[in-house]
């Protein structure tokens, strides 16, 4: 039954949409700093740009906060 409560929870957080969480969280803004990283890495690489290389790296910093990412990633 724990786990019934839990889903019906997990469900009722997702469809309310990304800005329930307490506030705290809001999905556009993350993707907003996740996009201009992004961005910023593949202005500074050029054609040597490698998605993949952008995306392995990020994973490989581990948890952090988005400003910290984003400085973590533009340096080379």
């Amino acid at each position: 039954m724990a786990e019934s409560a839990l889903t019906t929870s997990a469900r009722a957080r997702i469809s309310a949409g990304p800005a329930v969480c307490g506030g705290r969280w809001k999905r556009a803004g993350s993707e907003q700093a996740w996009l201009a990283a992004r961005d910023d890495a593949r202005r500074r690489a050029g054609a040597e740009f490698d998605l993949k290389h952008f995306h392995t790296r990020a994973l490989k910093l581990g948890g952090m906060g988005l400003d910290t990412l984003r400085t973590q990633l533009a340096t080379d």
